[in-house]
């Protein structure tokens, strides 16, 4: 299916959906389970700050930095600021219960690249959120234009 954007150009649903102007907007995931989606905001550090307090540690080893140093997450929301990280978040009322990250490539021969990461609350498991947030960034990423995606 196509939609016009107004210039006369047609794209698929599919991209069309997760334009900005389309957040946040209200997903249904399995186990009869509702959230909605919405872009960080640089006003929201301490938010991700408290998601990522309530991950617990053995799930906290997979990840690269220390993201319950609160400084991580003030400088996460000042590159969200920038445009070089764009951040889904998952949200019952004010609690975070996942995000998907696009970390782009400041690199001038690898613009093209960008970094993917999801991390979904443990009481979130098994609803499909993990999938729907990846869906959702693996689409910014293309309409950023990134050709690989890590």
């Amino acid at each position: 299916m196509t939609t016009s954007n107004g210039s006369g150009a047609s794209r698929s649903s599919a991209t069309a959906a997760i334009e900005p102007g389309n957040y946040p907007k209200r997903v249904e995931l399995k186990k009869g389970r509702t959230v909605e989606l919405r872009l960080m905001q640089q006003t929201d550090a301490g938010r991700l700050h408290e998601f990522f307090c309530g991950i617990p540690p053995e799930d906290l080893l997979f990840l690269r930095r220390d993201v319950t140093d609160r400084k991580i997450s003030d400088q996460w929301a000042e590159r969200v600021a920038r445009g070089a990280i764009v951040t889904v978040f998952a949200c019952e009322g004010d609690k975070v219960l996942g995000e998907a990250s696009l970390h782009m490539s400041s690199t001038p021969w690898s613009e093209h690249v960008g970094e993917v990461r999801v991390v979904v609350d443990r009481s979130m498991r098994q609803t499909g959120l993990g999938t729907r947030l990846t869906r959702e960034i693996f689409l910014i990423a293309i309409q950023r234009g990134i050709k690989k995606i890590v």
